[in-house]
């Protein structure tokens, strides 16, 4: 079967089913981590909400997108002290900033970290991320039938746009360019992750009817 826009498309009733399941674990393997206060678990925890957020724009799931964004952005300020923090040592390692300049620094932001992560934390165990991941789990029981056409328009549509900035680009722009770039990334690791898991289904399925058929 084709579309007009020469798409081929395969049966795609578990497509949907695939992808929000993988979208939920993902989400609750992240939050996990973030509560436990894993390295690199606020930044993975930010990427499956993204990842998230693209899965539902191209599906045309406005509720569950909105949700991933707000929840991104709420933490965009941890995010950010986590970087600051990270820019801090390496400066500081190079001598850059005097000891007790960076001592100072070092404390204060260490408190607002262990405080905002605190909060954090708290905010993905009892709020918004898990009425998010039900909502996710929700979707996956409701196949749709037009998942590999959406996710393609929309990965064409995002990577149409992609239009290097200039050298002398604002921080703000260049930001807006590499999210738009993970974002093109993402929709093509959906249409794959779905692609290869229906495979894999077929193969298994195929090698059990081969093993049935010789046993019988």
């Amino acid at each position: 079967m084709k579309s007009g826009t020469s798409i081929t498309l395969y049966n795609s009733a578990p497509v949907s089913e695939i992808l929000w399941s993988l979208r939920a674990r993902s989400l609750s393997k992240a939050r996990k981590a973030l509560v436990k206060e894993v390295p690199e678990g606020l930044h993975d925890f930010r990427v499956a909400l993204r990842r998230t957020e693209a899965t539902a724009a191209a599906l045309g799931k406005k509720t569950i997108e909105r949700k991933a964004r707000s929840l991104v952005r709420s933490l965009s300020p941890l995010r950010q002290l986590e970087v600051n923090r990270r820019l801090l040592s390496r400066l500081r390692e190079m001598g850059h900033l005097s000891e007790n300049v960076a001592s100072g620094l070092d404390a204060r932001w260490d408190a607002e970290y262990s405080e905002g992560l605190e909060e954090a934390a708290r905010a993905a165990t009892r709020g918004k991320s898990r009425r998010l991941e039900k909502k996710l789990r929700l979707r996956a029981r409701h196949p749709q039938d037009d998942t590999p056409f959406r996710l393609e328009i929309e990965r064409r549509r995002v990577e149409s746009r992609l239009v290097p900035p200039p050298e002398d680009a604002s921080d703000r722009r260049l930001h807006r360019y590499r999210i738009a770039v993970k974002r093109a990334r993402y929709l093509a690791e959906d249409l794959t992750a779905g692609f290869l898991d229906k495979c894999s289904r077929a193969l298994h399925e195929r090698h059990a009817t081969e093993i049935g058929l010789r046993l019988t």
